[in-house]
């Protein structure tokens, strides 16, 4: 490709990048159009244009070419950030770690995910479902043990959850009471 054609062929591309703000013709009824676009102030192919007809010999403007192609892709591409994933187990162990104290519905907001995880992942790791504080500890007797997580505050499919025992017989032993 001939230099000329290529500084042309940017200068279009660079015609058609648009930076400024958007208006919208024929607006409301009865409003005034604001008129036309007002575009960027300095557009990039103003400047280049400019130094293109200032280049007086072809490998200027080669060298300007060049610099102007590799100006217009960084305008026209972002630069990709590098993608860091997170497993669902390590979200979890994040959860447990770092959203002790905090009420589930606030830590979802912070870890960028769902209540029902937060309570899950904490009940997984036998944390209160709601603050992420410690439980009661087994003590052998799985009825006993029950008993204490109704203290401590947890609903009788928590419960199940945690104990194994089945939420009817949970229902009966602590209502019971």
């Amino acid at each position: 490709m001939r230099v000329d054609v290529a500084a042309r062929s940017i200068l279009a591309r660079m015609e058609m990048l648009s930076y400024g703000p958007v208006h919208r013709f024929g607006g409301r009824r009865g409003a005034e159009s604001p008129g036309a676009p007002q575009g960027e102030a300095h557009p990039l192919h103003d400047k280049w244009r400019a130094l293109f007809v200032e280049a007086g010999d072809p490998e200027t403007l080669r060298a300007y070419v060049q610099q102007a192609a590799a100006e217009l892709d960084a305008a026209l591409r972002r630069r990709l950030v590098p993608e860091a994933t997170e497993t669902l187990d390590e979200l979890c162990a994040r959860i447990v770690a770092d959203g002790w104290g905090i009420a589930a519905d606030e830590c979802a907001v912070a870890m960028r995910c769902t209540p029902t995880l937060v309570r899950r992942a904490r009940l997984s790791a036998g944390r209160h479902p709601e603050t992420g504080g410690s439980l009661p500890e087994a003590n052998g007797d799985p009825k006993a043990w029950a008993r204490e997580l109704d203290a401590a505050g947890l609903s009788l499919r928590q419960i199940e959850a945690i104990t194994g025992v089945p939420r009817s017989t949970l229902h009966r032993h602590i209502s019971a009471r």
